[in-house]
């Protein structure tokens, strides 16, 4: 630009000269602008993925339908005449899935802690940090699959695959308190002595199983001095505030595979579902036309008191 007195300078020279001459206000101005920017694009990358979220039980829902489907073709109760549920599959069956609303709350916590780290804020920015590493967990490894996959080994080799598939025994032998209570119970050891009183080896055993030889221990035991127990590893574990009947599901003709998966293929035992909260809910919301036609009701309850009381 001409001045006044005919000399020419630069368009920017006067904002050039004020900055250098307080570079105290800008760098306040640059720490500034760097927070709304990371506050901004974490606003712009969460709207989407909140959105996203907001469809995601739709999209579960959908899943559990088609899941239902593929078990209602197969027969309510294992049997060796029919094949095993090799390709049914649970909703949330593996570790693929990323918590949407968690990951935008990841965003947002880093966002905060770059503002704090530029203001000088060292120890808040350091707590913060905290924060968003835990919430990073919680996005790709949260708590609805801390126990889903879980198979513990068990004291004795006992073979679902075996028992309900090969050999078509109905769950309800074993687990009994299913049909008639809230729990289906483990069964004791003289349910096991129905059998293993007079089979002592498998077919492909040439000698006694050692598997076996371990109830006989148990039972031969209960009469002296220190009766012995089979101290199973429990698998399937609800929250204490949560109450969950087996015996009203299964009155209203859900199958055990519905929630445990195929069990009748598992040779060691593991948590197929996640069984959290959301999971149940999204199946008391299907109704008559998604819930399989072998349901007596479909729409269960979703308030708070049948659950939690």
């Amino acid at each position: 630009m001409d001045q006044p007195d005919g000399s020419s300078s630069p368009l920017f020279a006067p904002a050039i000269v004020q900055s250098a001459g307080g570079s105290g206000s800008g760098t306040q101005s640059f720490k500034k602008g760097l927070l709304l920017g990371f506050v901004g694009a974490a606003m712009i990358a969460g709207a989407p993925l909140a959105a996203s979220a907001a469809g995601a039980s739709k999209s579960k829902a959908r899943q559990i339908a088609h899941y239902l489907k593929t078990v209602d073709a197969q027969p309510p109760i294992p049997s060796p005449e029919w094949p095993p549920y090799h390709d049914v599959h649970m909703p949330d069956e593996s570790f693929a899935h990323i918590n949407i609303a968690w990951l935008t709350v990841v965003f947002v916590l880093l966002a905060g802690v770059s503002g704090l780290w530029n203001f000088g804020f060292v120890l808040p920015a350091l707590g913060t940090l905290l924060l968003a590493l835990a919430a990073a967990y919680e996005t790709f490894f949260g708590s609805r699959y801390l126990m889903q996959g879980f198979s513990p080994r068990q004291p004795i080799d006992y073979s679902h695959q075996l028992h309900a598939g090969k050999l078509g025994i109905s769950c309800y032998y074993c687990h009994h308190g299913a049909l008639n209570s809230d729990v289906a119970g483990v069964p004791s050891v003289n349910v096991c002595m129905n059998c293993h009183a007079v089979i002592h080896r498998t077919t492909t055993e040439t000698q006694d199983s050692p598997q076996i030889a371990k109830i006989l221990a148990a039972w031969e035991s209960r009469n002296g001095p220190h009766p012995k127990s089979i101290a199973w590893n429990r698998i399937h574990r609800l929250p204490n505030y949560v109450h969950f009947s087996h015996r009203v599901h299964i009155a209203n003709g859900i199958r055990c595979q519905e929630c445990h998966g195929a069990i009748e293929t598992m040779s060691r035992v593991h948590q197929a579902a996640p069984l959290t909260m959301g999971w149940c809910i999204d199946c008391h919301r299907l109704n008559k036309a998604q819930a399989p036609n072998y349901w007596k009701h479909a729409g269960g309850p979703t308030d708070c008191n049948h659950c939690h009381f």
